[in-house]
């Protein structure tokens, strides 16, 4: 005897069949399942006995033509979990589960997540792949829990030990005197460098003293031969222990307490302050640590490019070995520029792996408008990660922070032959694994349609997930490392409002100023208890930008996936999320966006209460593909609450989902959220605002994909809008406890109370909400 899972539901209608039985052949429908042997996780079930049945027979089961079982088990998904067995406090690692099988890319229907990695301090991701920097010592157990489609439930765990990174000792410290020349100052500093690389069998540390000036750029050598070892070199203050603890965020006044590392900057373009080789070495820099150092110009007033270059973005880094790895910058200052109108473009930019930029102060990064170029704090290109930005302010004119907007070198080329819509002979899979992006030519040309993931790769014969039509024969495949695996947790993230010429600050310089988060390339991020705050259209109108872009045509494969944006705080911001389902640039194909996530976020003064200018819309999508029709795939928000605002009079300004024509989005998951309607809600270029743009381009087959919604605005409007969501008469206000003062608990008569699919209320859990982002922007960290 034996258990598996079906719907009758589909094969029988009108009657959905809960529990079925099979013996010797004979099913009987609408049994009752024995209450101590029926599997819980099971929703509907069938019982099998005799004849040989069994759980890898019932998929030949038929009834009138039709198959009878649309799954075959109720037991659990086949879970692999990898994690190091030992990782150093702030350094990035990865915790895999990649390999796991039978695990939903939905939603649960009641909203859960079917992933949920437990790091076993206090935080999570919800991710099959996750990057993660634990902040202090100690033994953790990491459990992974995984859902089936069907809701069936496994758990599987692994042990970290992390322990603090060992410190130098005897000659293997060394201490610099101040000489009072920041040039002699910048060649004691290099020559300290290269002795550390040549002895870093043991952990090596440079300290320099709080008075110390250094002319850059210093470059960080690469250590003598040993490429895969894990010993750090760190260059640090000599009075590191009158700085904040660790896991407790600098301010500005601890820079006495700081030596300075100047970048050259001139009236053109500067250079960096710190960076490693620029040629690409075969054996590149890594496991270096920067701790309590203050970042700057040299001369304010003149333009400097980027602080920190950890990694090229250039075509001397175009192999994997090429890349850089292991670093941990902690309590530093990137102090980008004060004077009035001269530009500062990247803190950090890393082409790096296994990087971690923790409790720092980043701050001024600034580019005047039709500047060429970006500013943004840090930029992430050119590497595959893990990444772990964690307690950190970050302040910047176009970019708060961005991955992607690279070339892509780090990429691969394979000729294809004996090509289906799921498989292909390639000559090579260097650098291709489970997962990778890989896009095809199908008709000559690369395209949205034609990128996918592989699936698995044996020798040189790969299958990936089903494409419309084969590749062409004897093209060329591409594919390439992607900015993956990060984690950006209790960040703050704003722009100034001097830089608003609509704000009474306004210091008269026509800044460029774009968006808070951008990523144009990358997968695996998971943005957690981040404050994300005060931004306004100019160049651009969204706080967070997700879109794919084939940087210079050269990486069809790039995407944007797997991206997870929960208990954050997006707040006093012209409009909401841009999202782009794939590059619409002609010439410059790209995968699509898909698996995006925003569970439980605020979203508070969205619109024109914050910015009188149009559009002021919550969520747009974007149309991708070089014009053409594309569906994008995975797109769920659950249990967000939105609190948006649009000009009463003027038409089309503010709409909570800005759909236009031809963005269908497939499997999408809109679940308990609280939304103020503004000019419109759920609205369209082509159909009826409602309930008809909905089921065309958003969500067929709600309930399943769209429930529970909140929506003030639509009742006594005429809207039709779908039965299963909640329309009060009440004002917004009125739904919760004290919107005056920004409190989102629902009110106990709001009807949201107790309504959301798994019982808690509609919209955020303000509980969990300010736990996640709890000194987020003093950084004082708390371990949750």
């Amino acid at each position: 005897m034996g258990y598996g899972a079906a719907n009758f539901g589909a094969l029988f209608a009108p009657v959905r069949m809960d529990y079925a039985r099979i013996v010797n052949g004979a099913v009987s429908l609408n049994s009752s399942p024995p209450a101590d042997t029926a599997p819980a996780s099971c929703i509907h079930c069938y019982e099998f006995e005799g004849n040989g049945l069994d759980s890898a027979s019932t998929s030949n089961l038929t009834l009138n033509g039709s198959p009878l079982f649309e799954n075959t088990s109720c037991s659990g998904p086949a879970l692999s979990l990898s994690a190091p067995t030992a990782s150093y406090v702030n350094e990035a690692v990865i915790i895999d589960a990649r390999n796991s099988n039978g695990v939903s890319r939905l939603p649960q229907t009641n909203g859960s997540p079917s992933v949920t990695i437990d790091f076993g301090d206090g935080f999570k991701c919800y991710t099959l792949a996750c990057g993660h920097a634990y902040r202090s010592a100690g033994s953790y157990t990491i459990t992974l829990t995984g859902k089936s489609d069907a809701g069936a439930t496994s758990t599987t765990t692994a042990n970290i030990t992390v322990s603090n990174v060992p410190a130098a000792t005897g000659t293997n410290v060394q201490t610099l005197t101040n000489t009072g020349n920041s040039t002699t100052n910048a060649t004691n500093l290099q020559n300290a460098v290269i002795v550390a690389a040549q002895n870093n069998s043991v952990e090596q540390e440079i300290v320099l003293p709080a008075t110390f000036v250094v002319k850059g750029p210093i470059e960080l050598t690469a250590p003598n031969g040993l490429n895969s070892g894990n010993k750090y070199i760190t260059i640090k203050s000599q009075n590191l222990a009158s700085l904040p603890v660790n896991g407790n965020r600098v301010a500005t006044t601890d820079g006495a307490n700081m030596p300075t590392i100047q970048a050259p900057s001139s009236v053109a373009q500067g250079t960096s302050a710190v960076r490693t080789p620029q040629n690409g070495p075969a054996s590149p820099s890594h496991h270096y640590r920067f701790q309590g150092i203050h970042f700057k110009k040299d001369v304010d007033a003149n333009i400097s490019n980027v602080f920190m270059e950890l990694g090229v973005i250039d075509v001397a880094q175009n192999t994997i070995p090429k890349i850089p790895h292991h670093f941990i910058i902690e309590r530093c200052w990137f102090e980008g520029s004060s004077a009035s109108n001269y530009r500062t473009i990247n803190a950090i930019r890393i082409a790096a792996d296994n990087v971690t930029v923790a409790d720092s102060l980043l701050l001024d990064f600034r580019q005047i408008q039709e500047g060429g170029v970006d500013a943004a704090t840090i930029s992430i290109v050119n590497s595959q990660g893990p990444y772990s930005i964690v307690n950190n302010t970050m302040v910047a004119t176009d970019e708060g922070m961005m991955f992607g907007g690279d070339y892509g070198h780090v990429q691969f080329p394979g000729s294809v032959t004996n090509p289906t819509t799921t498989s292909a002979t390639l000559s090579s899979t260097t650098g291709l694994a489970v997962d990778s992006d890989i896009s095809f030519v199908v008709g000559g040309a690369y395209s949205a349609n034609s990128t996918t993931i592989v699936r698995s790769v044996s020798g040189n014969n790969i299958t990936f997930d089903a494409i419309p039509t084969a590749p062409d024969n004897n093209s060329t495949a591409k594919w390439g490392a992607q900015p993956s695996f990060a984690e950006v947790r209790r960040n703050h993230i704003f722009k100034r409002l001097s830089w608003w010429a609509s704000h009474s600050s306004y210091a008269n310089v026509n800044w460029q100023i774009k968006n808070l988060f951008e990523i144009k390339r990358a997968r695996y991020v998971q943005l957690e208890g981040n404050i994300l705050e005060k931004t306004w259209r100019e160049d651009q109108w969204f706080a967070i930008v997700l879109a794919p872009r084939n940087q210079e045509g050269a990486s069809p494969f790039a995407v944007v996936r797997e991206i997870y944006f929960v208990n954050n705080k997006i707040q006093n911001v012209g409009g909401g999320v841009s999202l782009l389902i794939s590059d619409e640039t002609i010439g410059k194909p790209s995968g699509r966006a898909s698996d995006i996530t925003f569970r439980n976020n605020l979203f508070q003064n969205i619109g024109y209460n914050w910015d009188a200018l149009p559009p002021g819309h919550f969520f747009q999508m974007i149309l991708g593909g070089e014009g053409i029709s594309l569906h994008g795939s995975r797109y769920h928000l659950i249990h967000n609450t939105i609190d948006q605002s649009a000009n009463p009079s003027a038409d089309h300004y503010g709409e909570t989902v800005d759909i236009g024509t031809g963005k269908y989005v497939d499997d999408a998951r809109w679940l308990d959220n609280a939304i103020n309607r503004p000019f419109r809600a759920f609205g369209s270029s082509g159909f009826a605002e409602g309930t008809a743009t909905i089921n065309e381009y958003f969500a067929p087959g709600a309930p399943t994909t769209w429930n529970k919604n909140l929506i003030t605005g639509v009742a006594n409007t005429g809207l039709t809008y779908p039965s299963q969501g909640i329309y009060p008469t009440t004002s917004w206000s009125a739904q919760f406890v004290n919107y005056a003062i920004g409190d989102f608990t629902l009110a106990p008569l709001s009807l949201g109370k107790g309504s959301a699919l798994d019982g808690s209320d509609v919209g955020v859990n303000v509980t969990a909400l300010n736990s996640a982002t709890l000194h987020a922007t003093d950084g004082i960290w708390v371990q949750p």
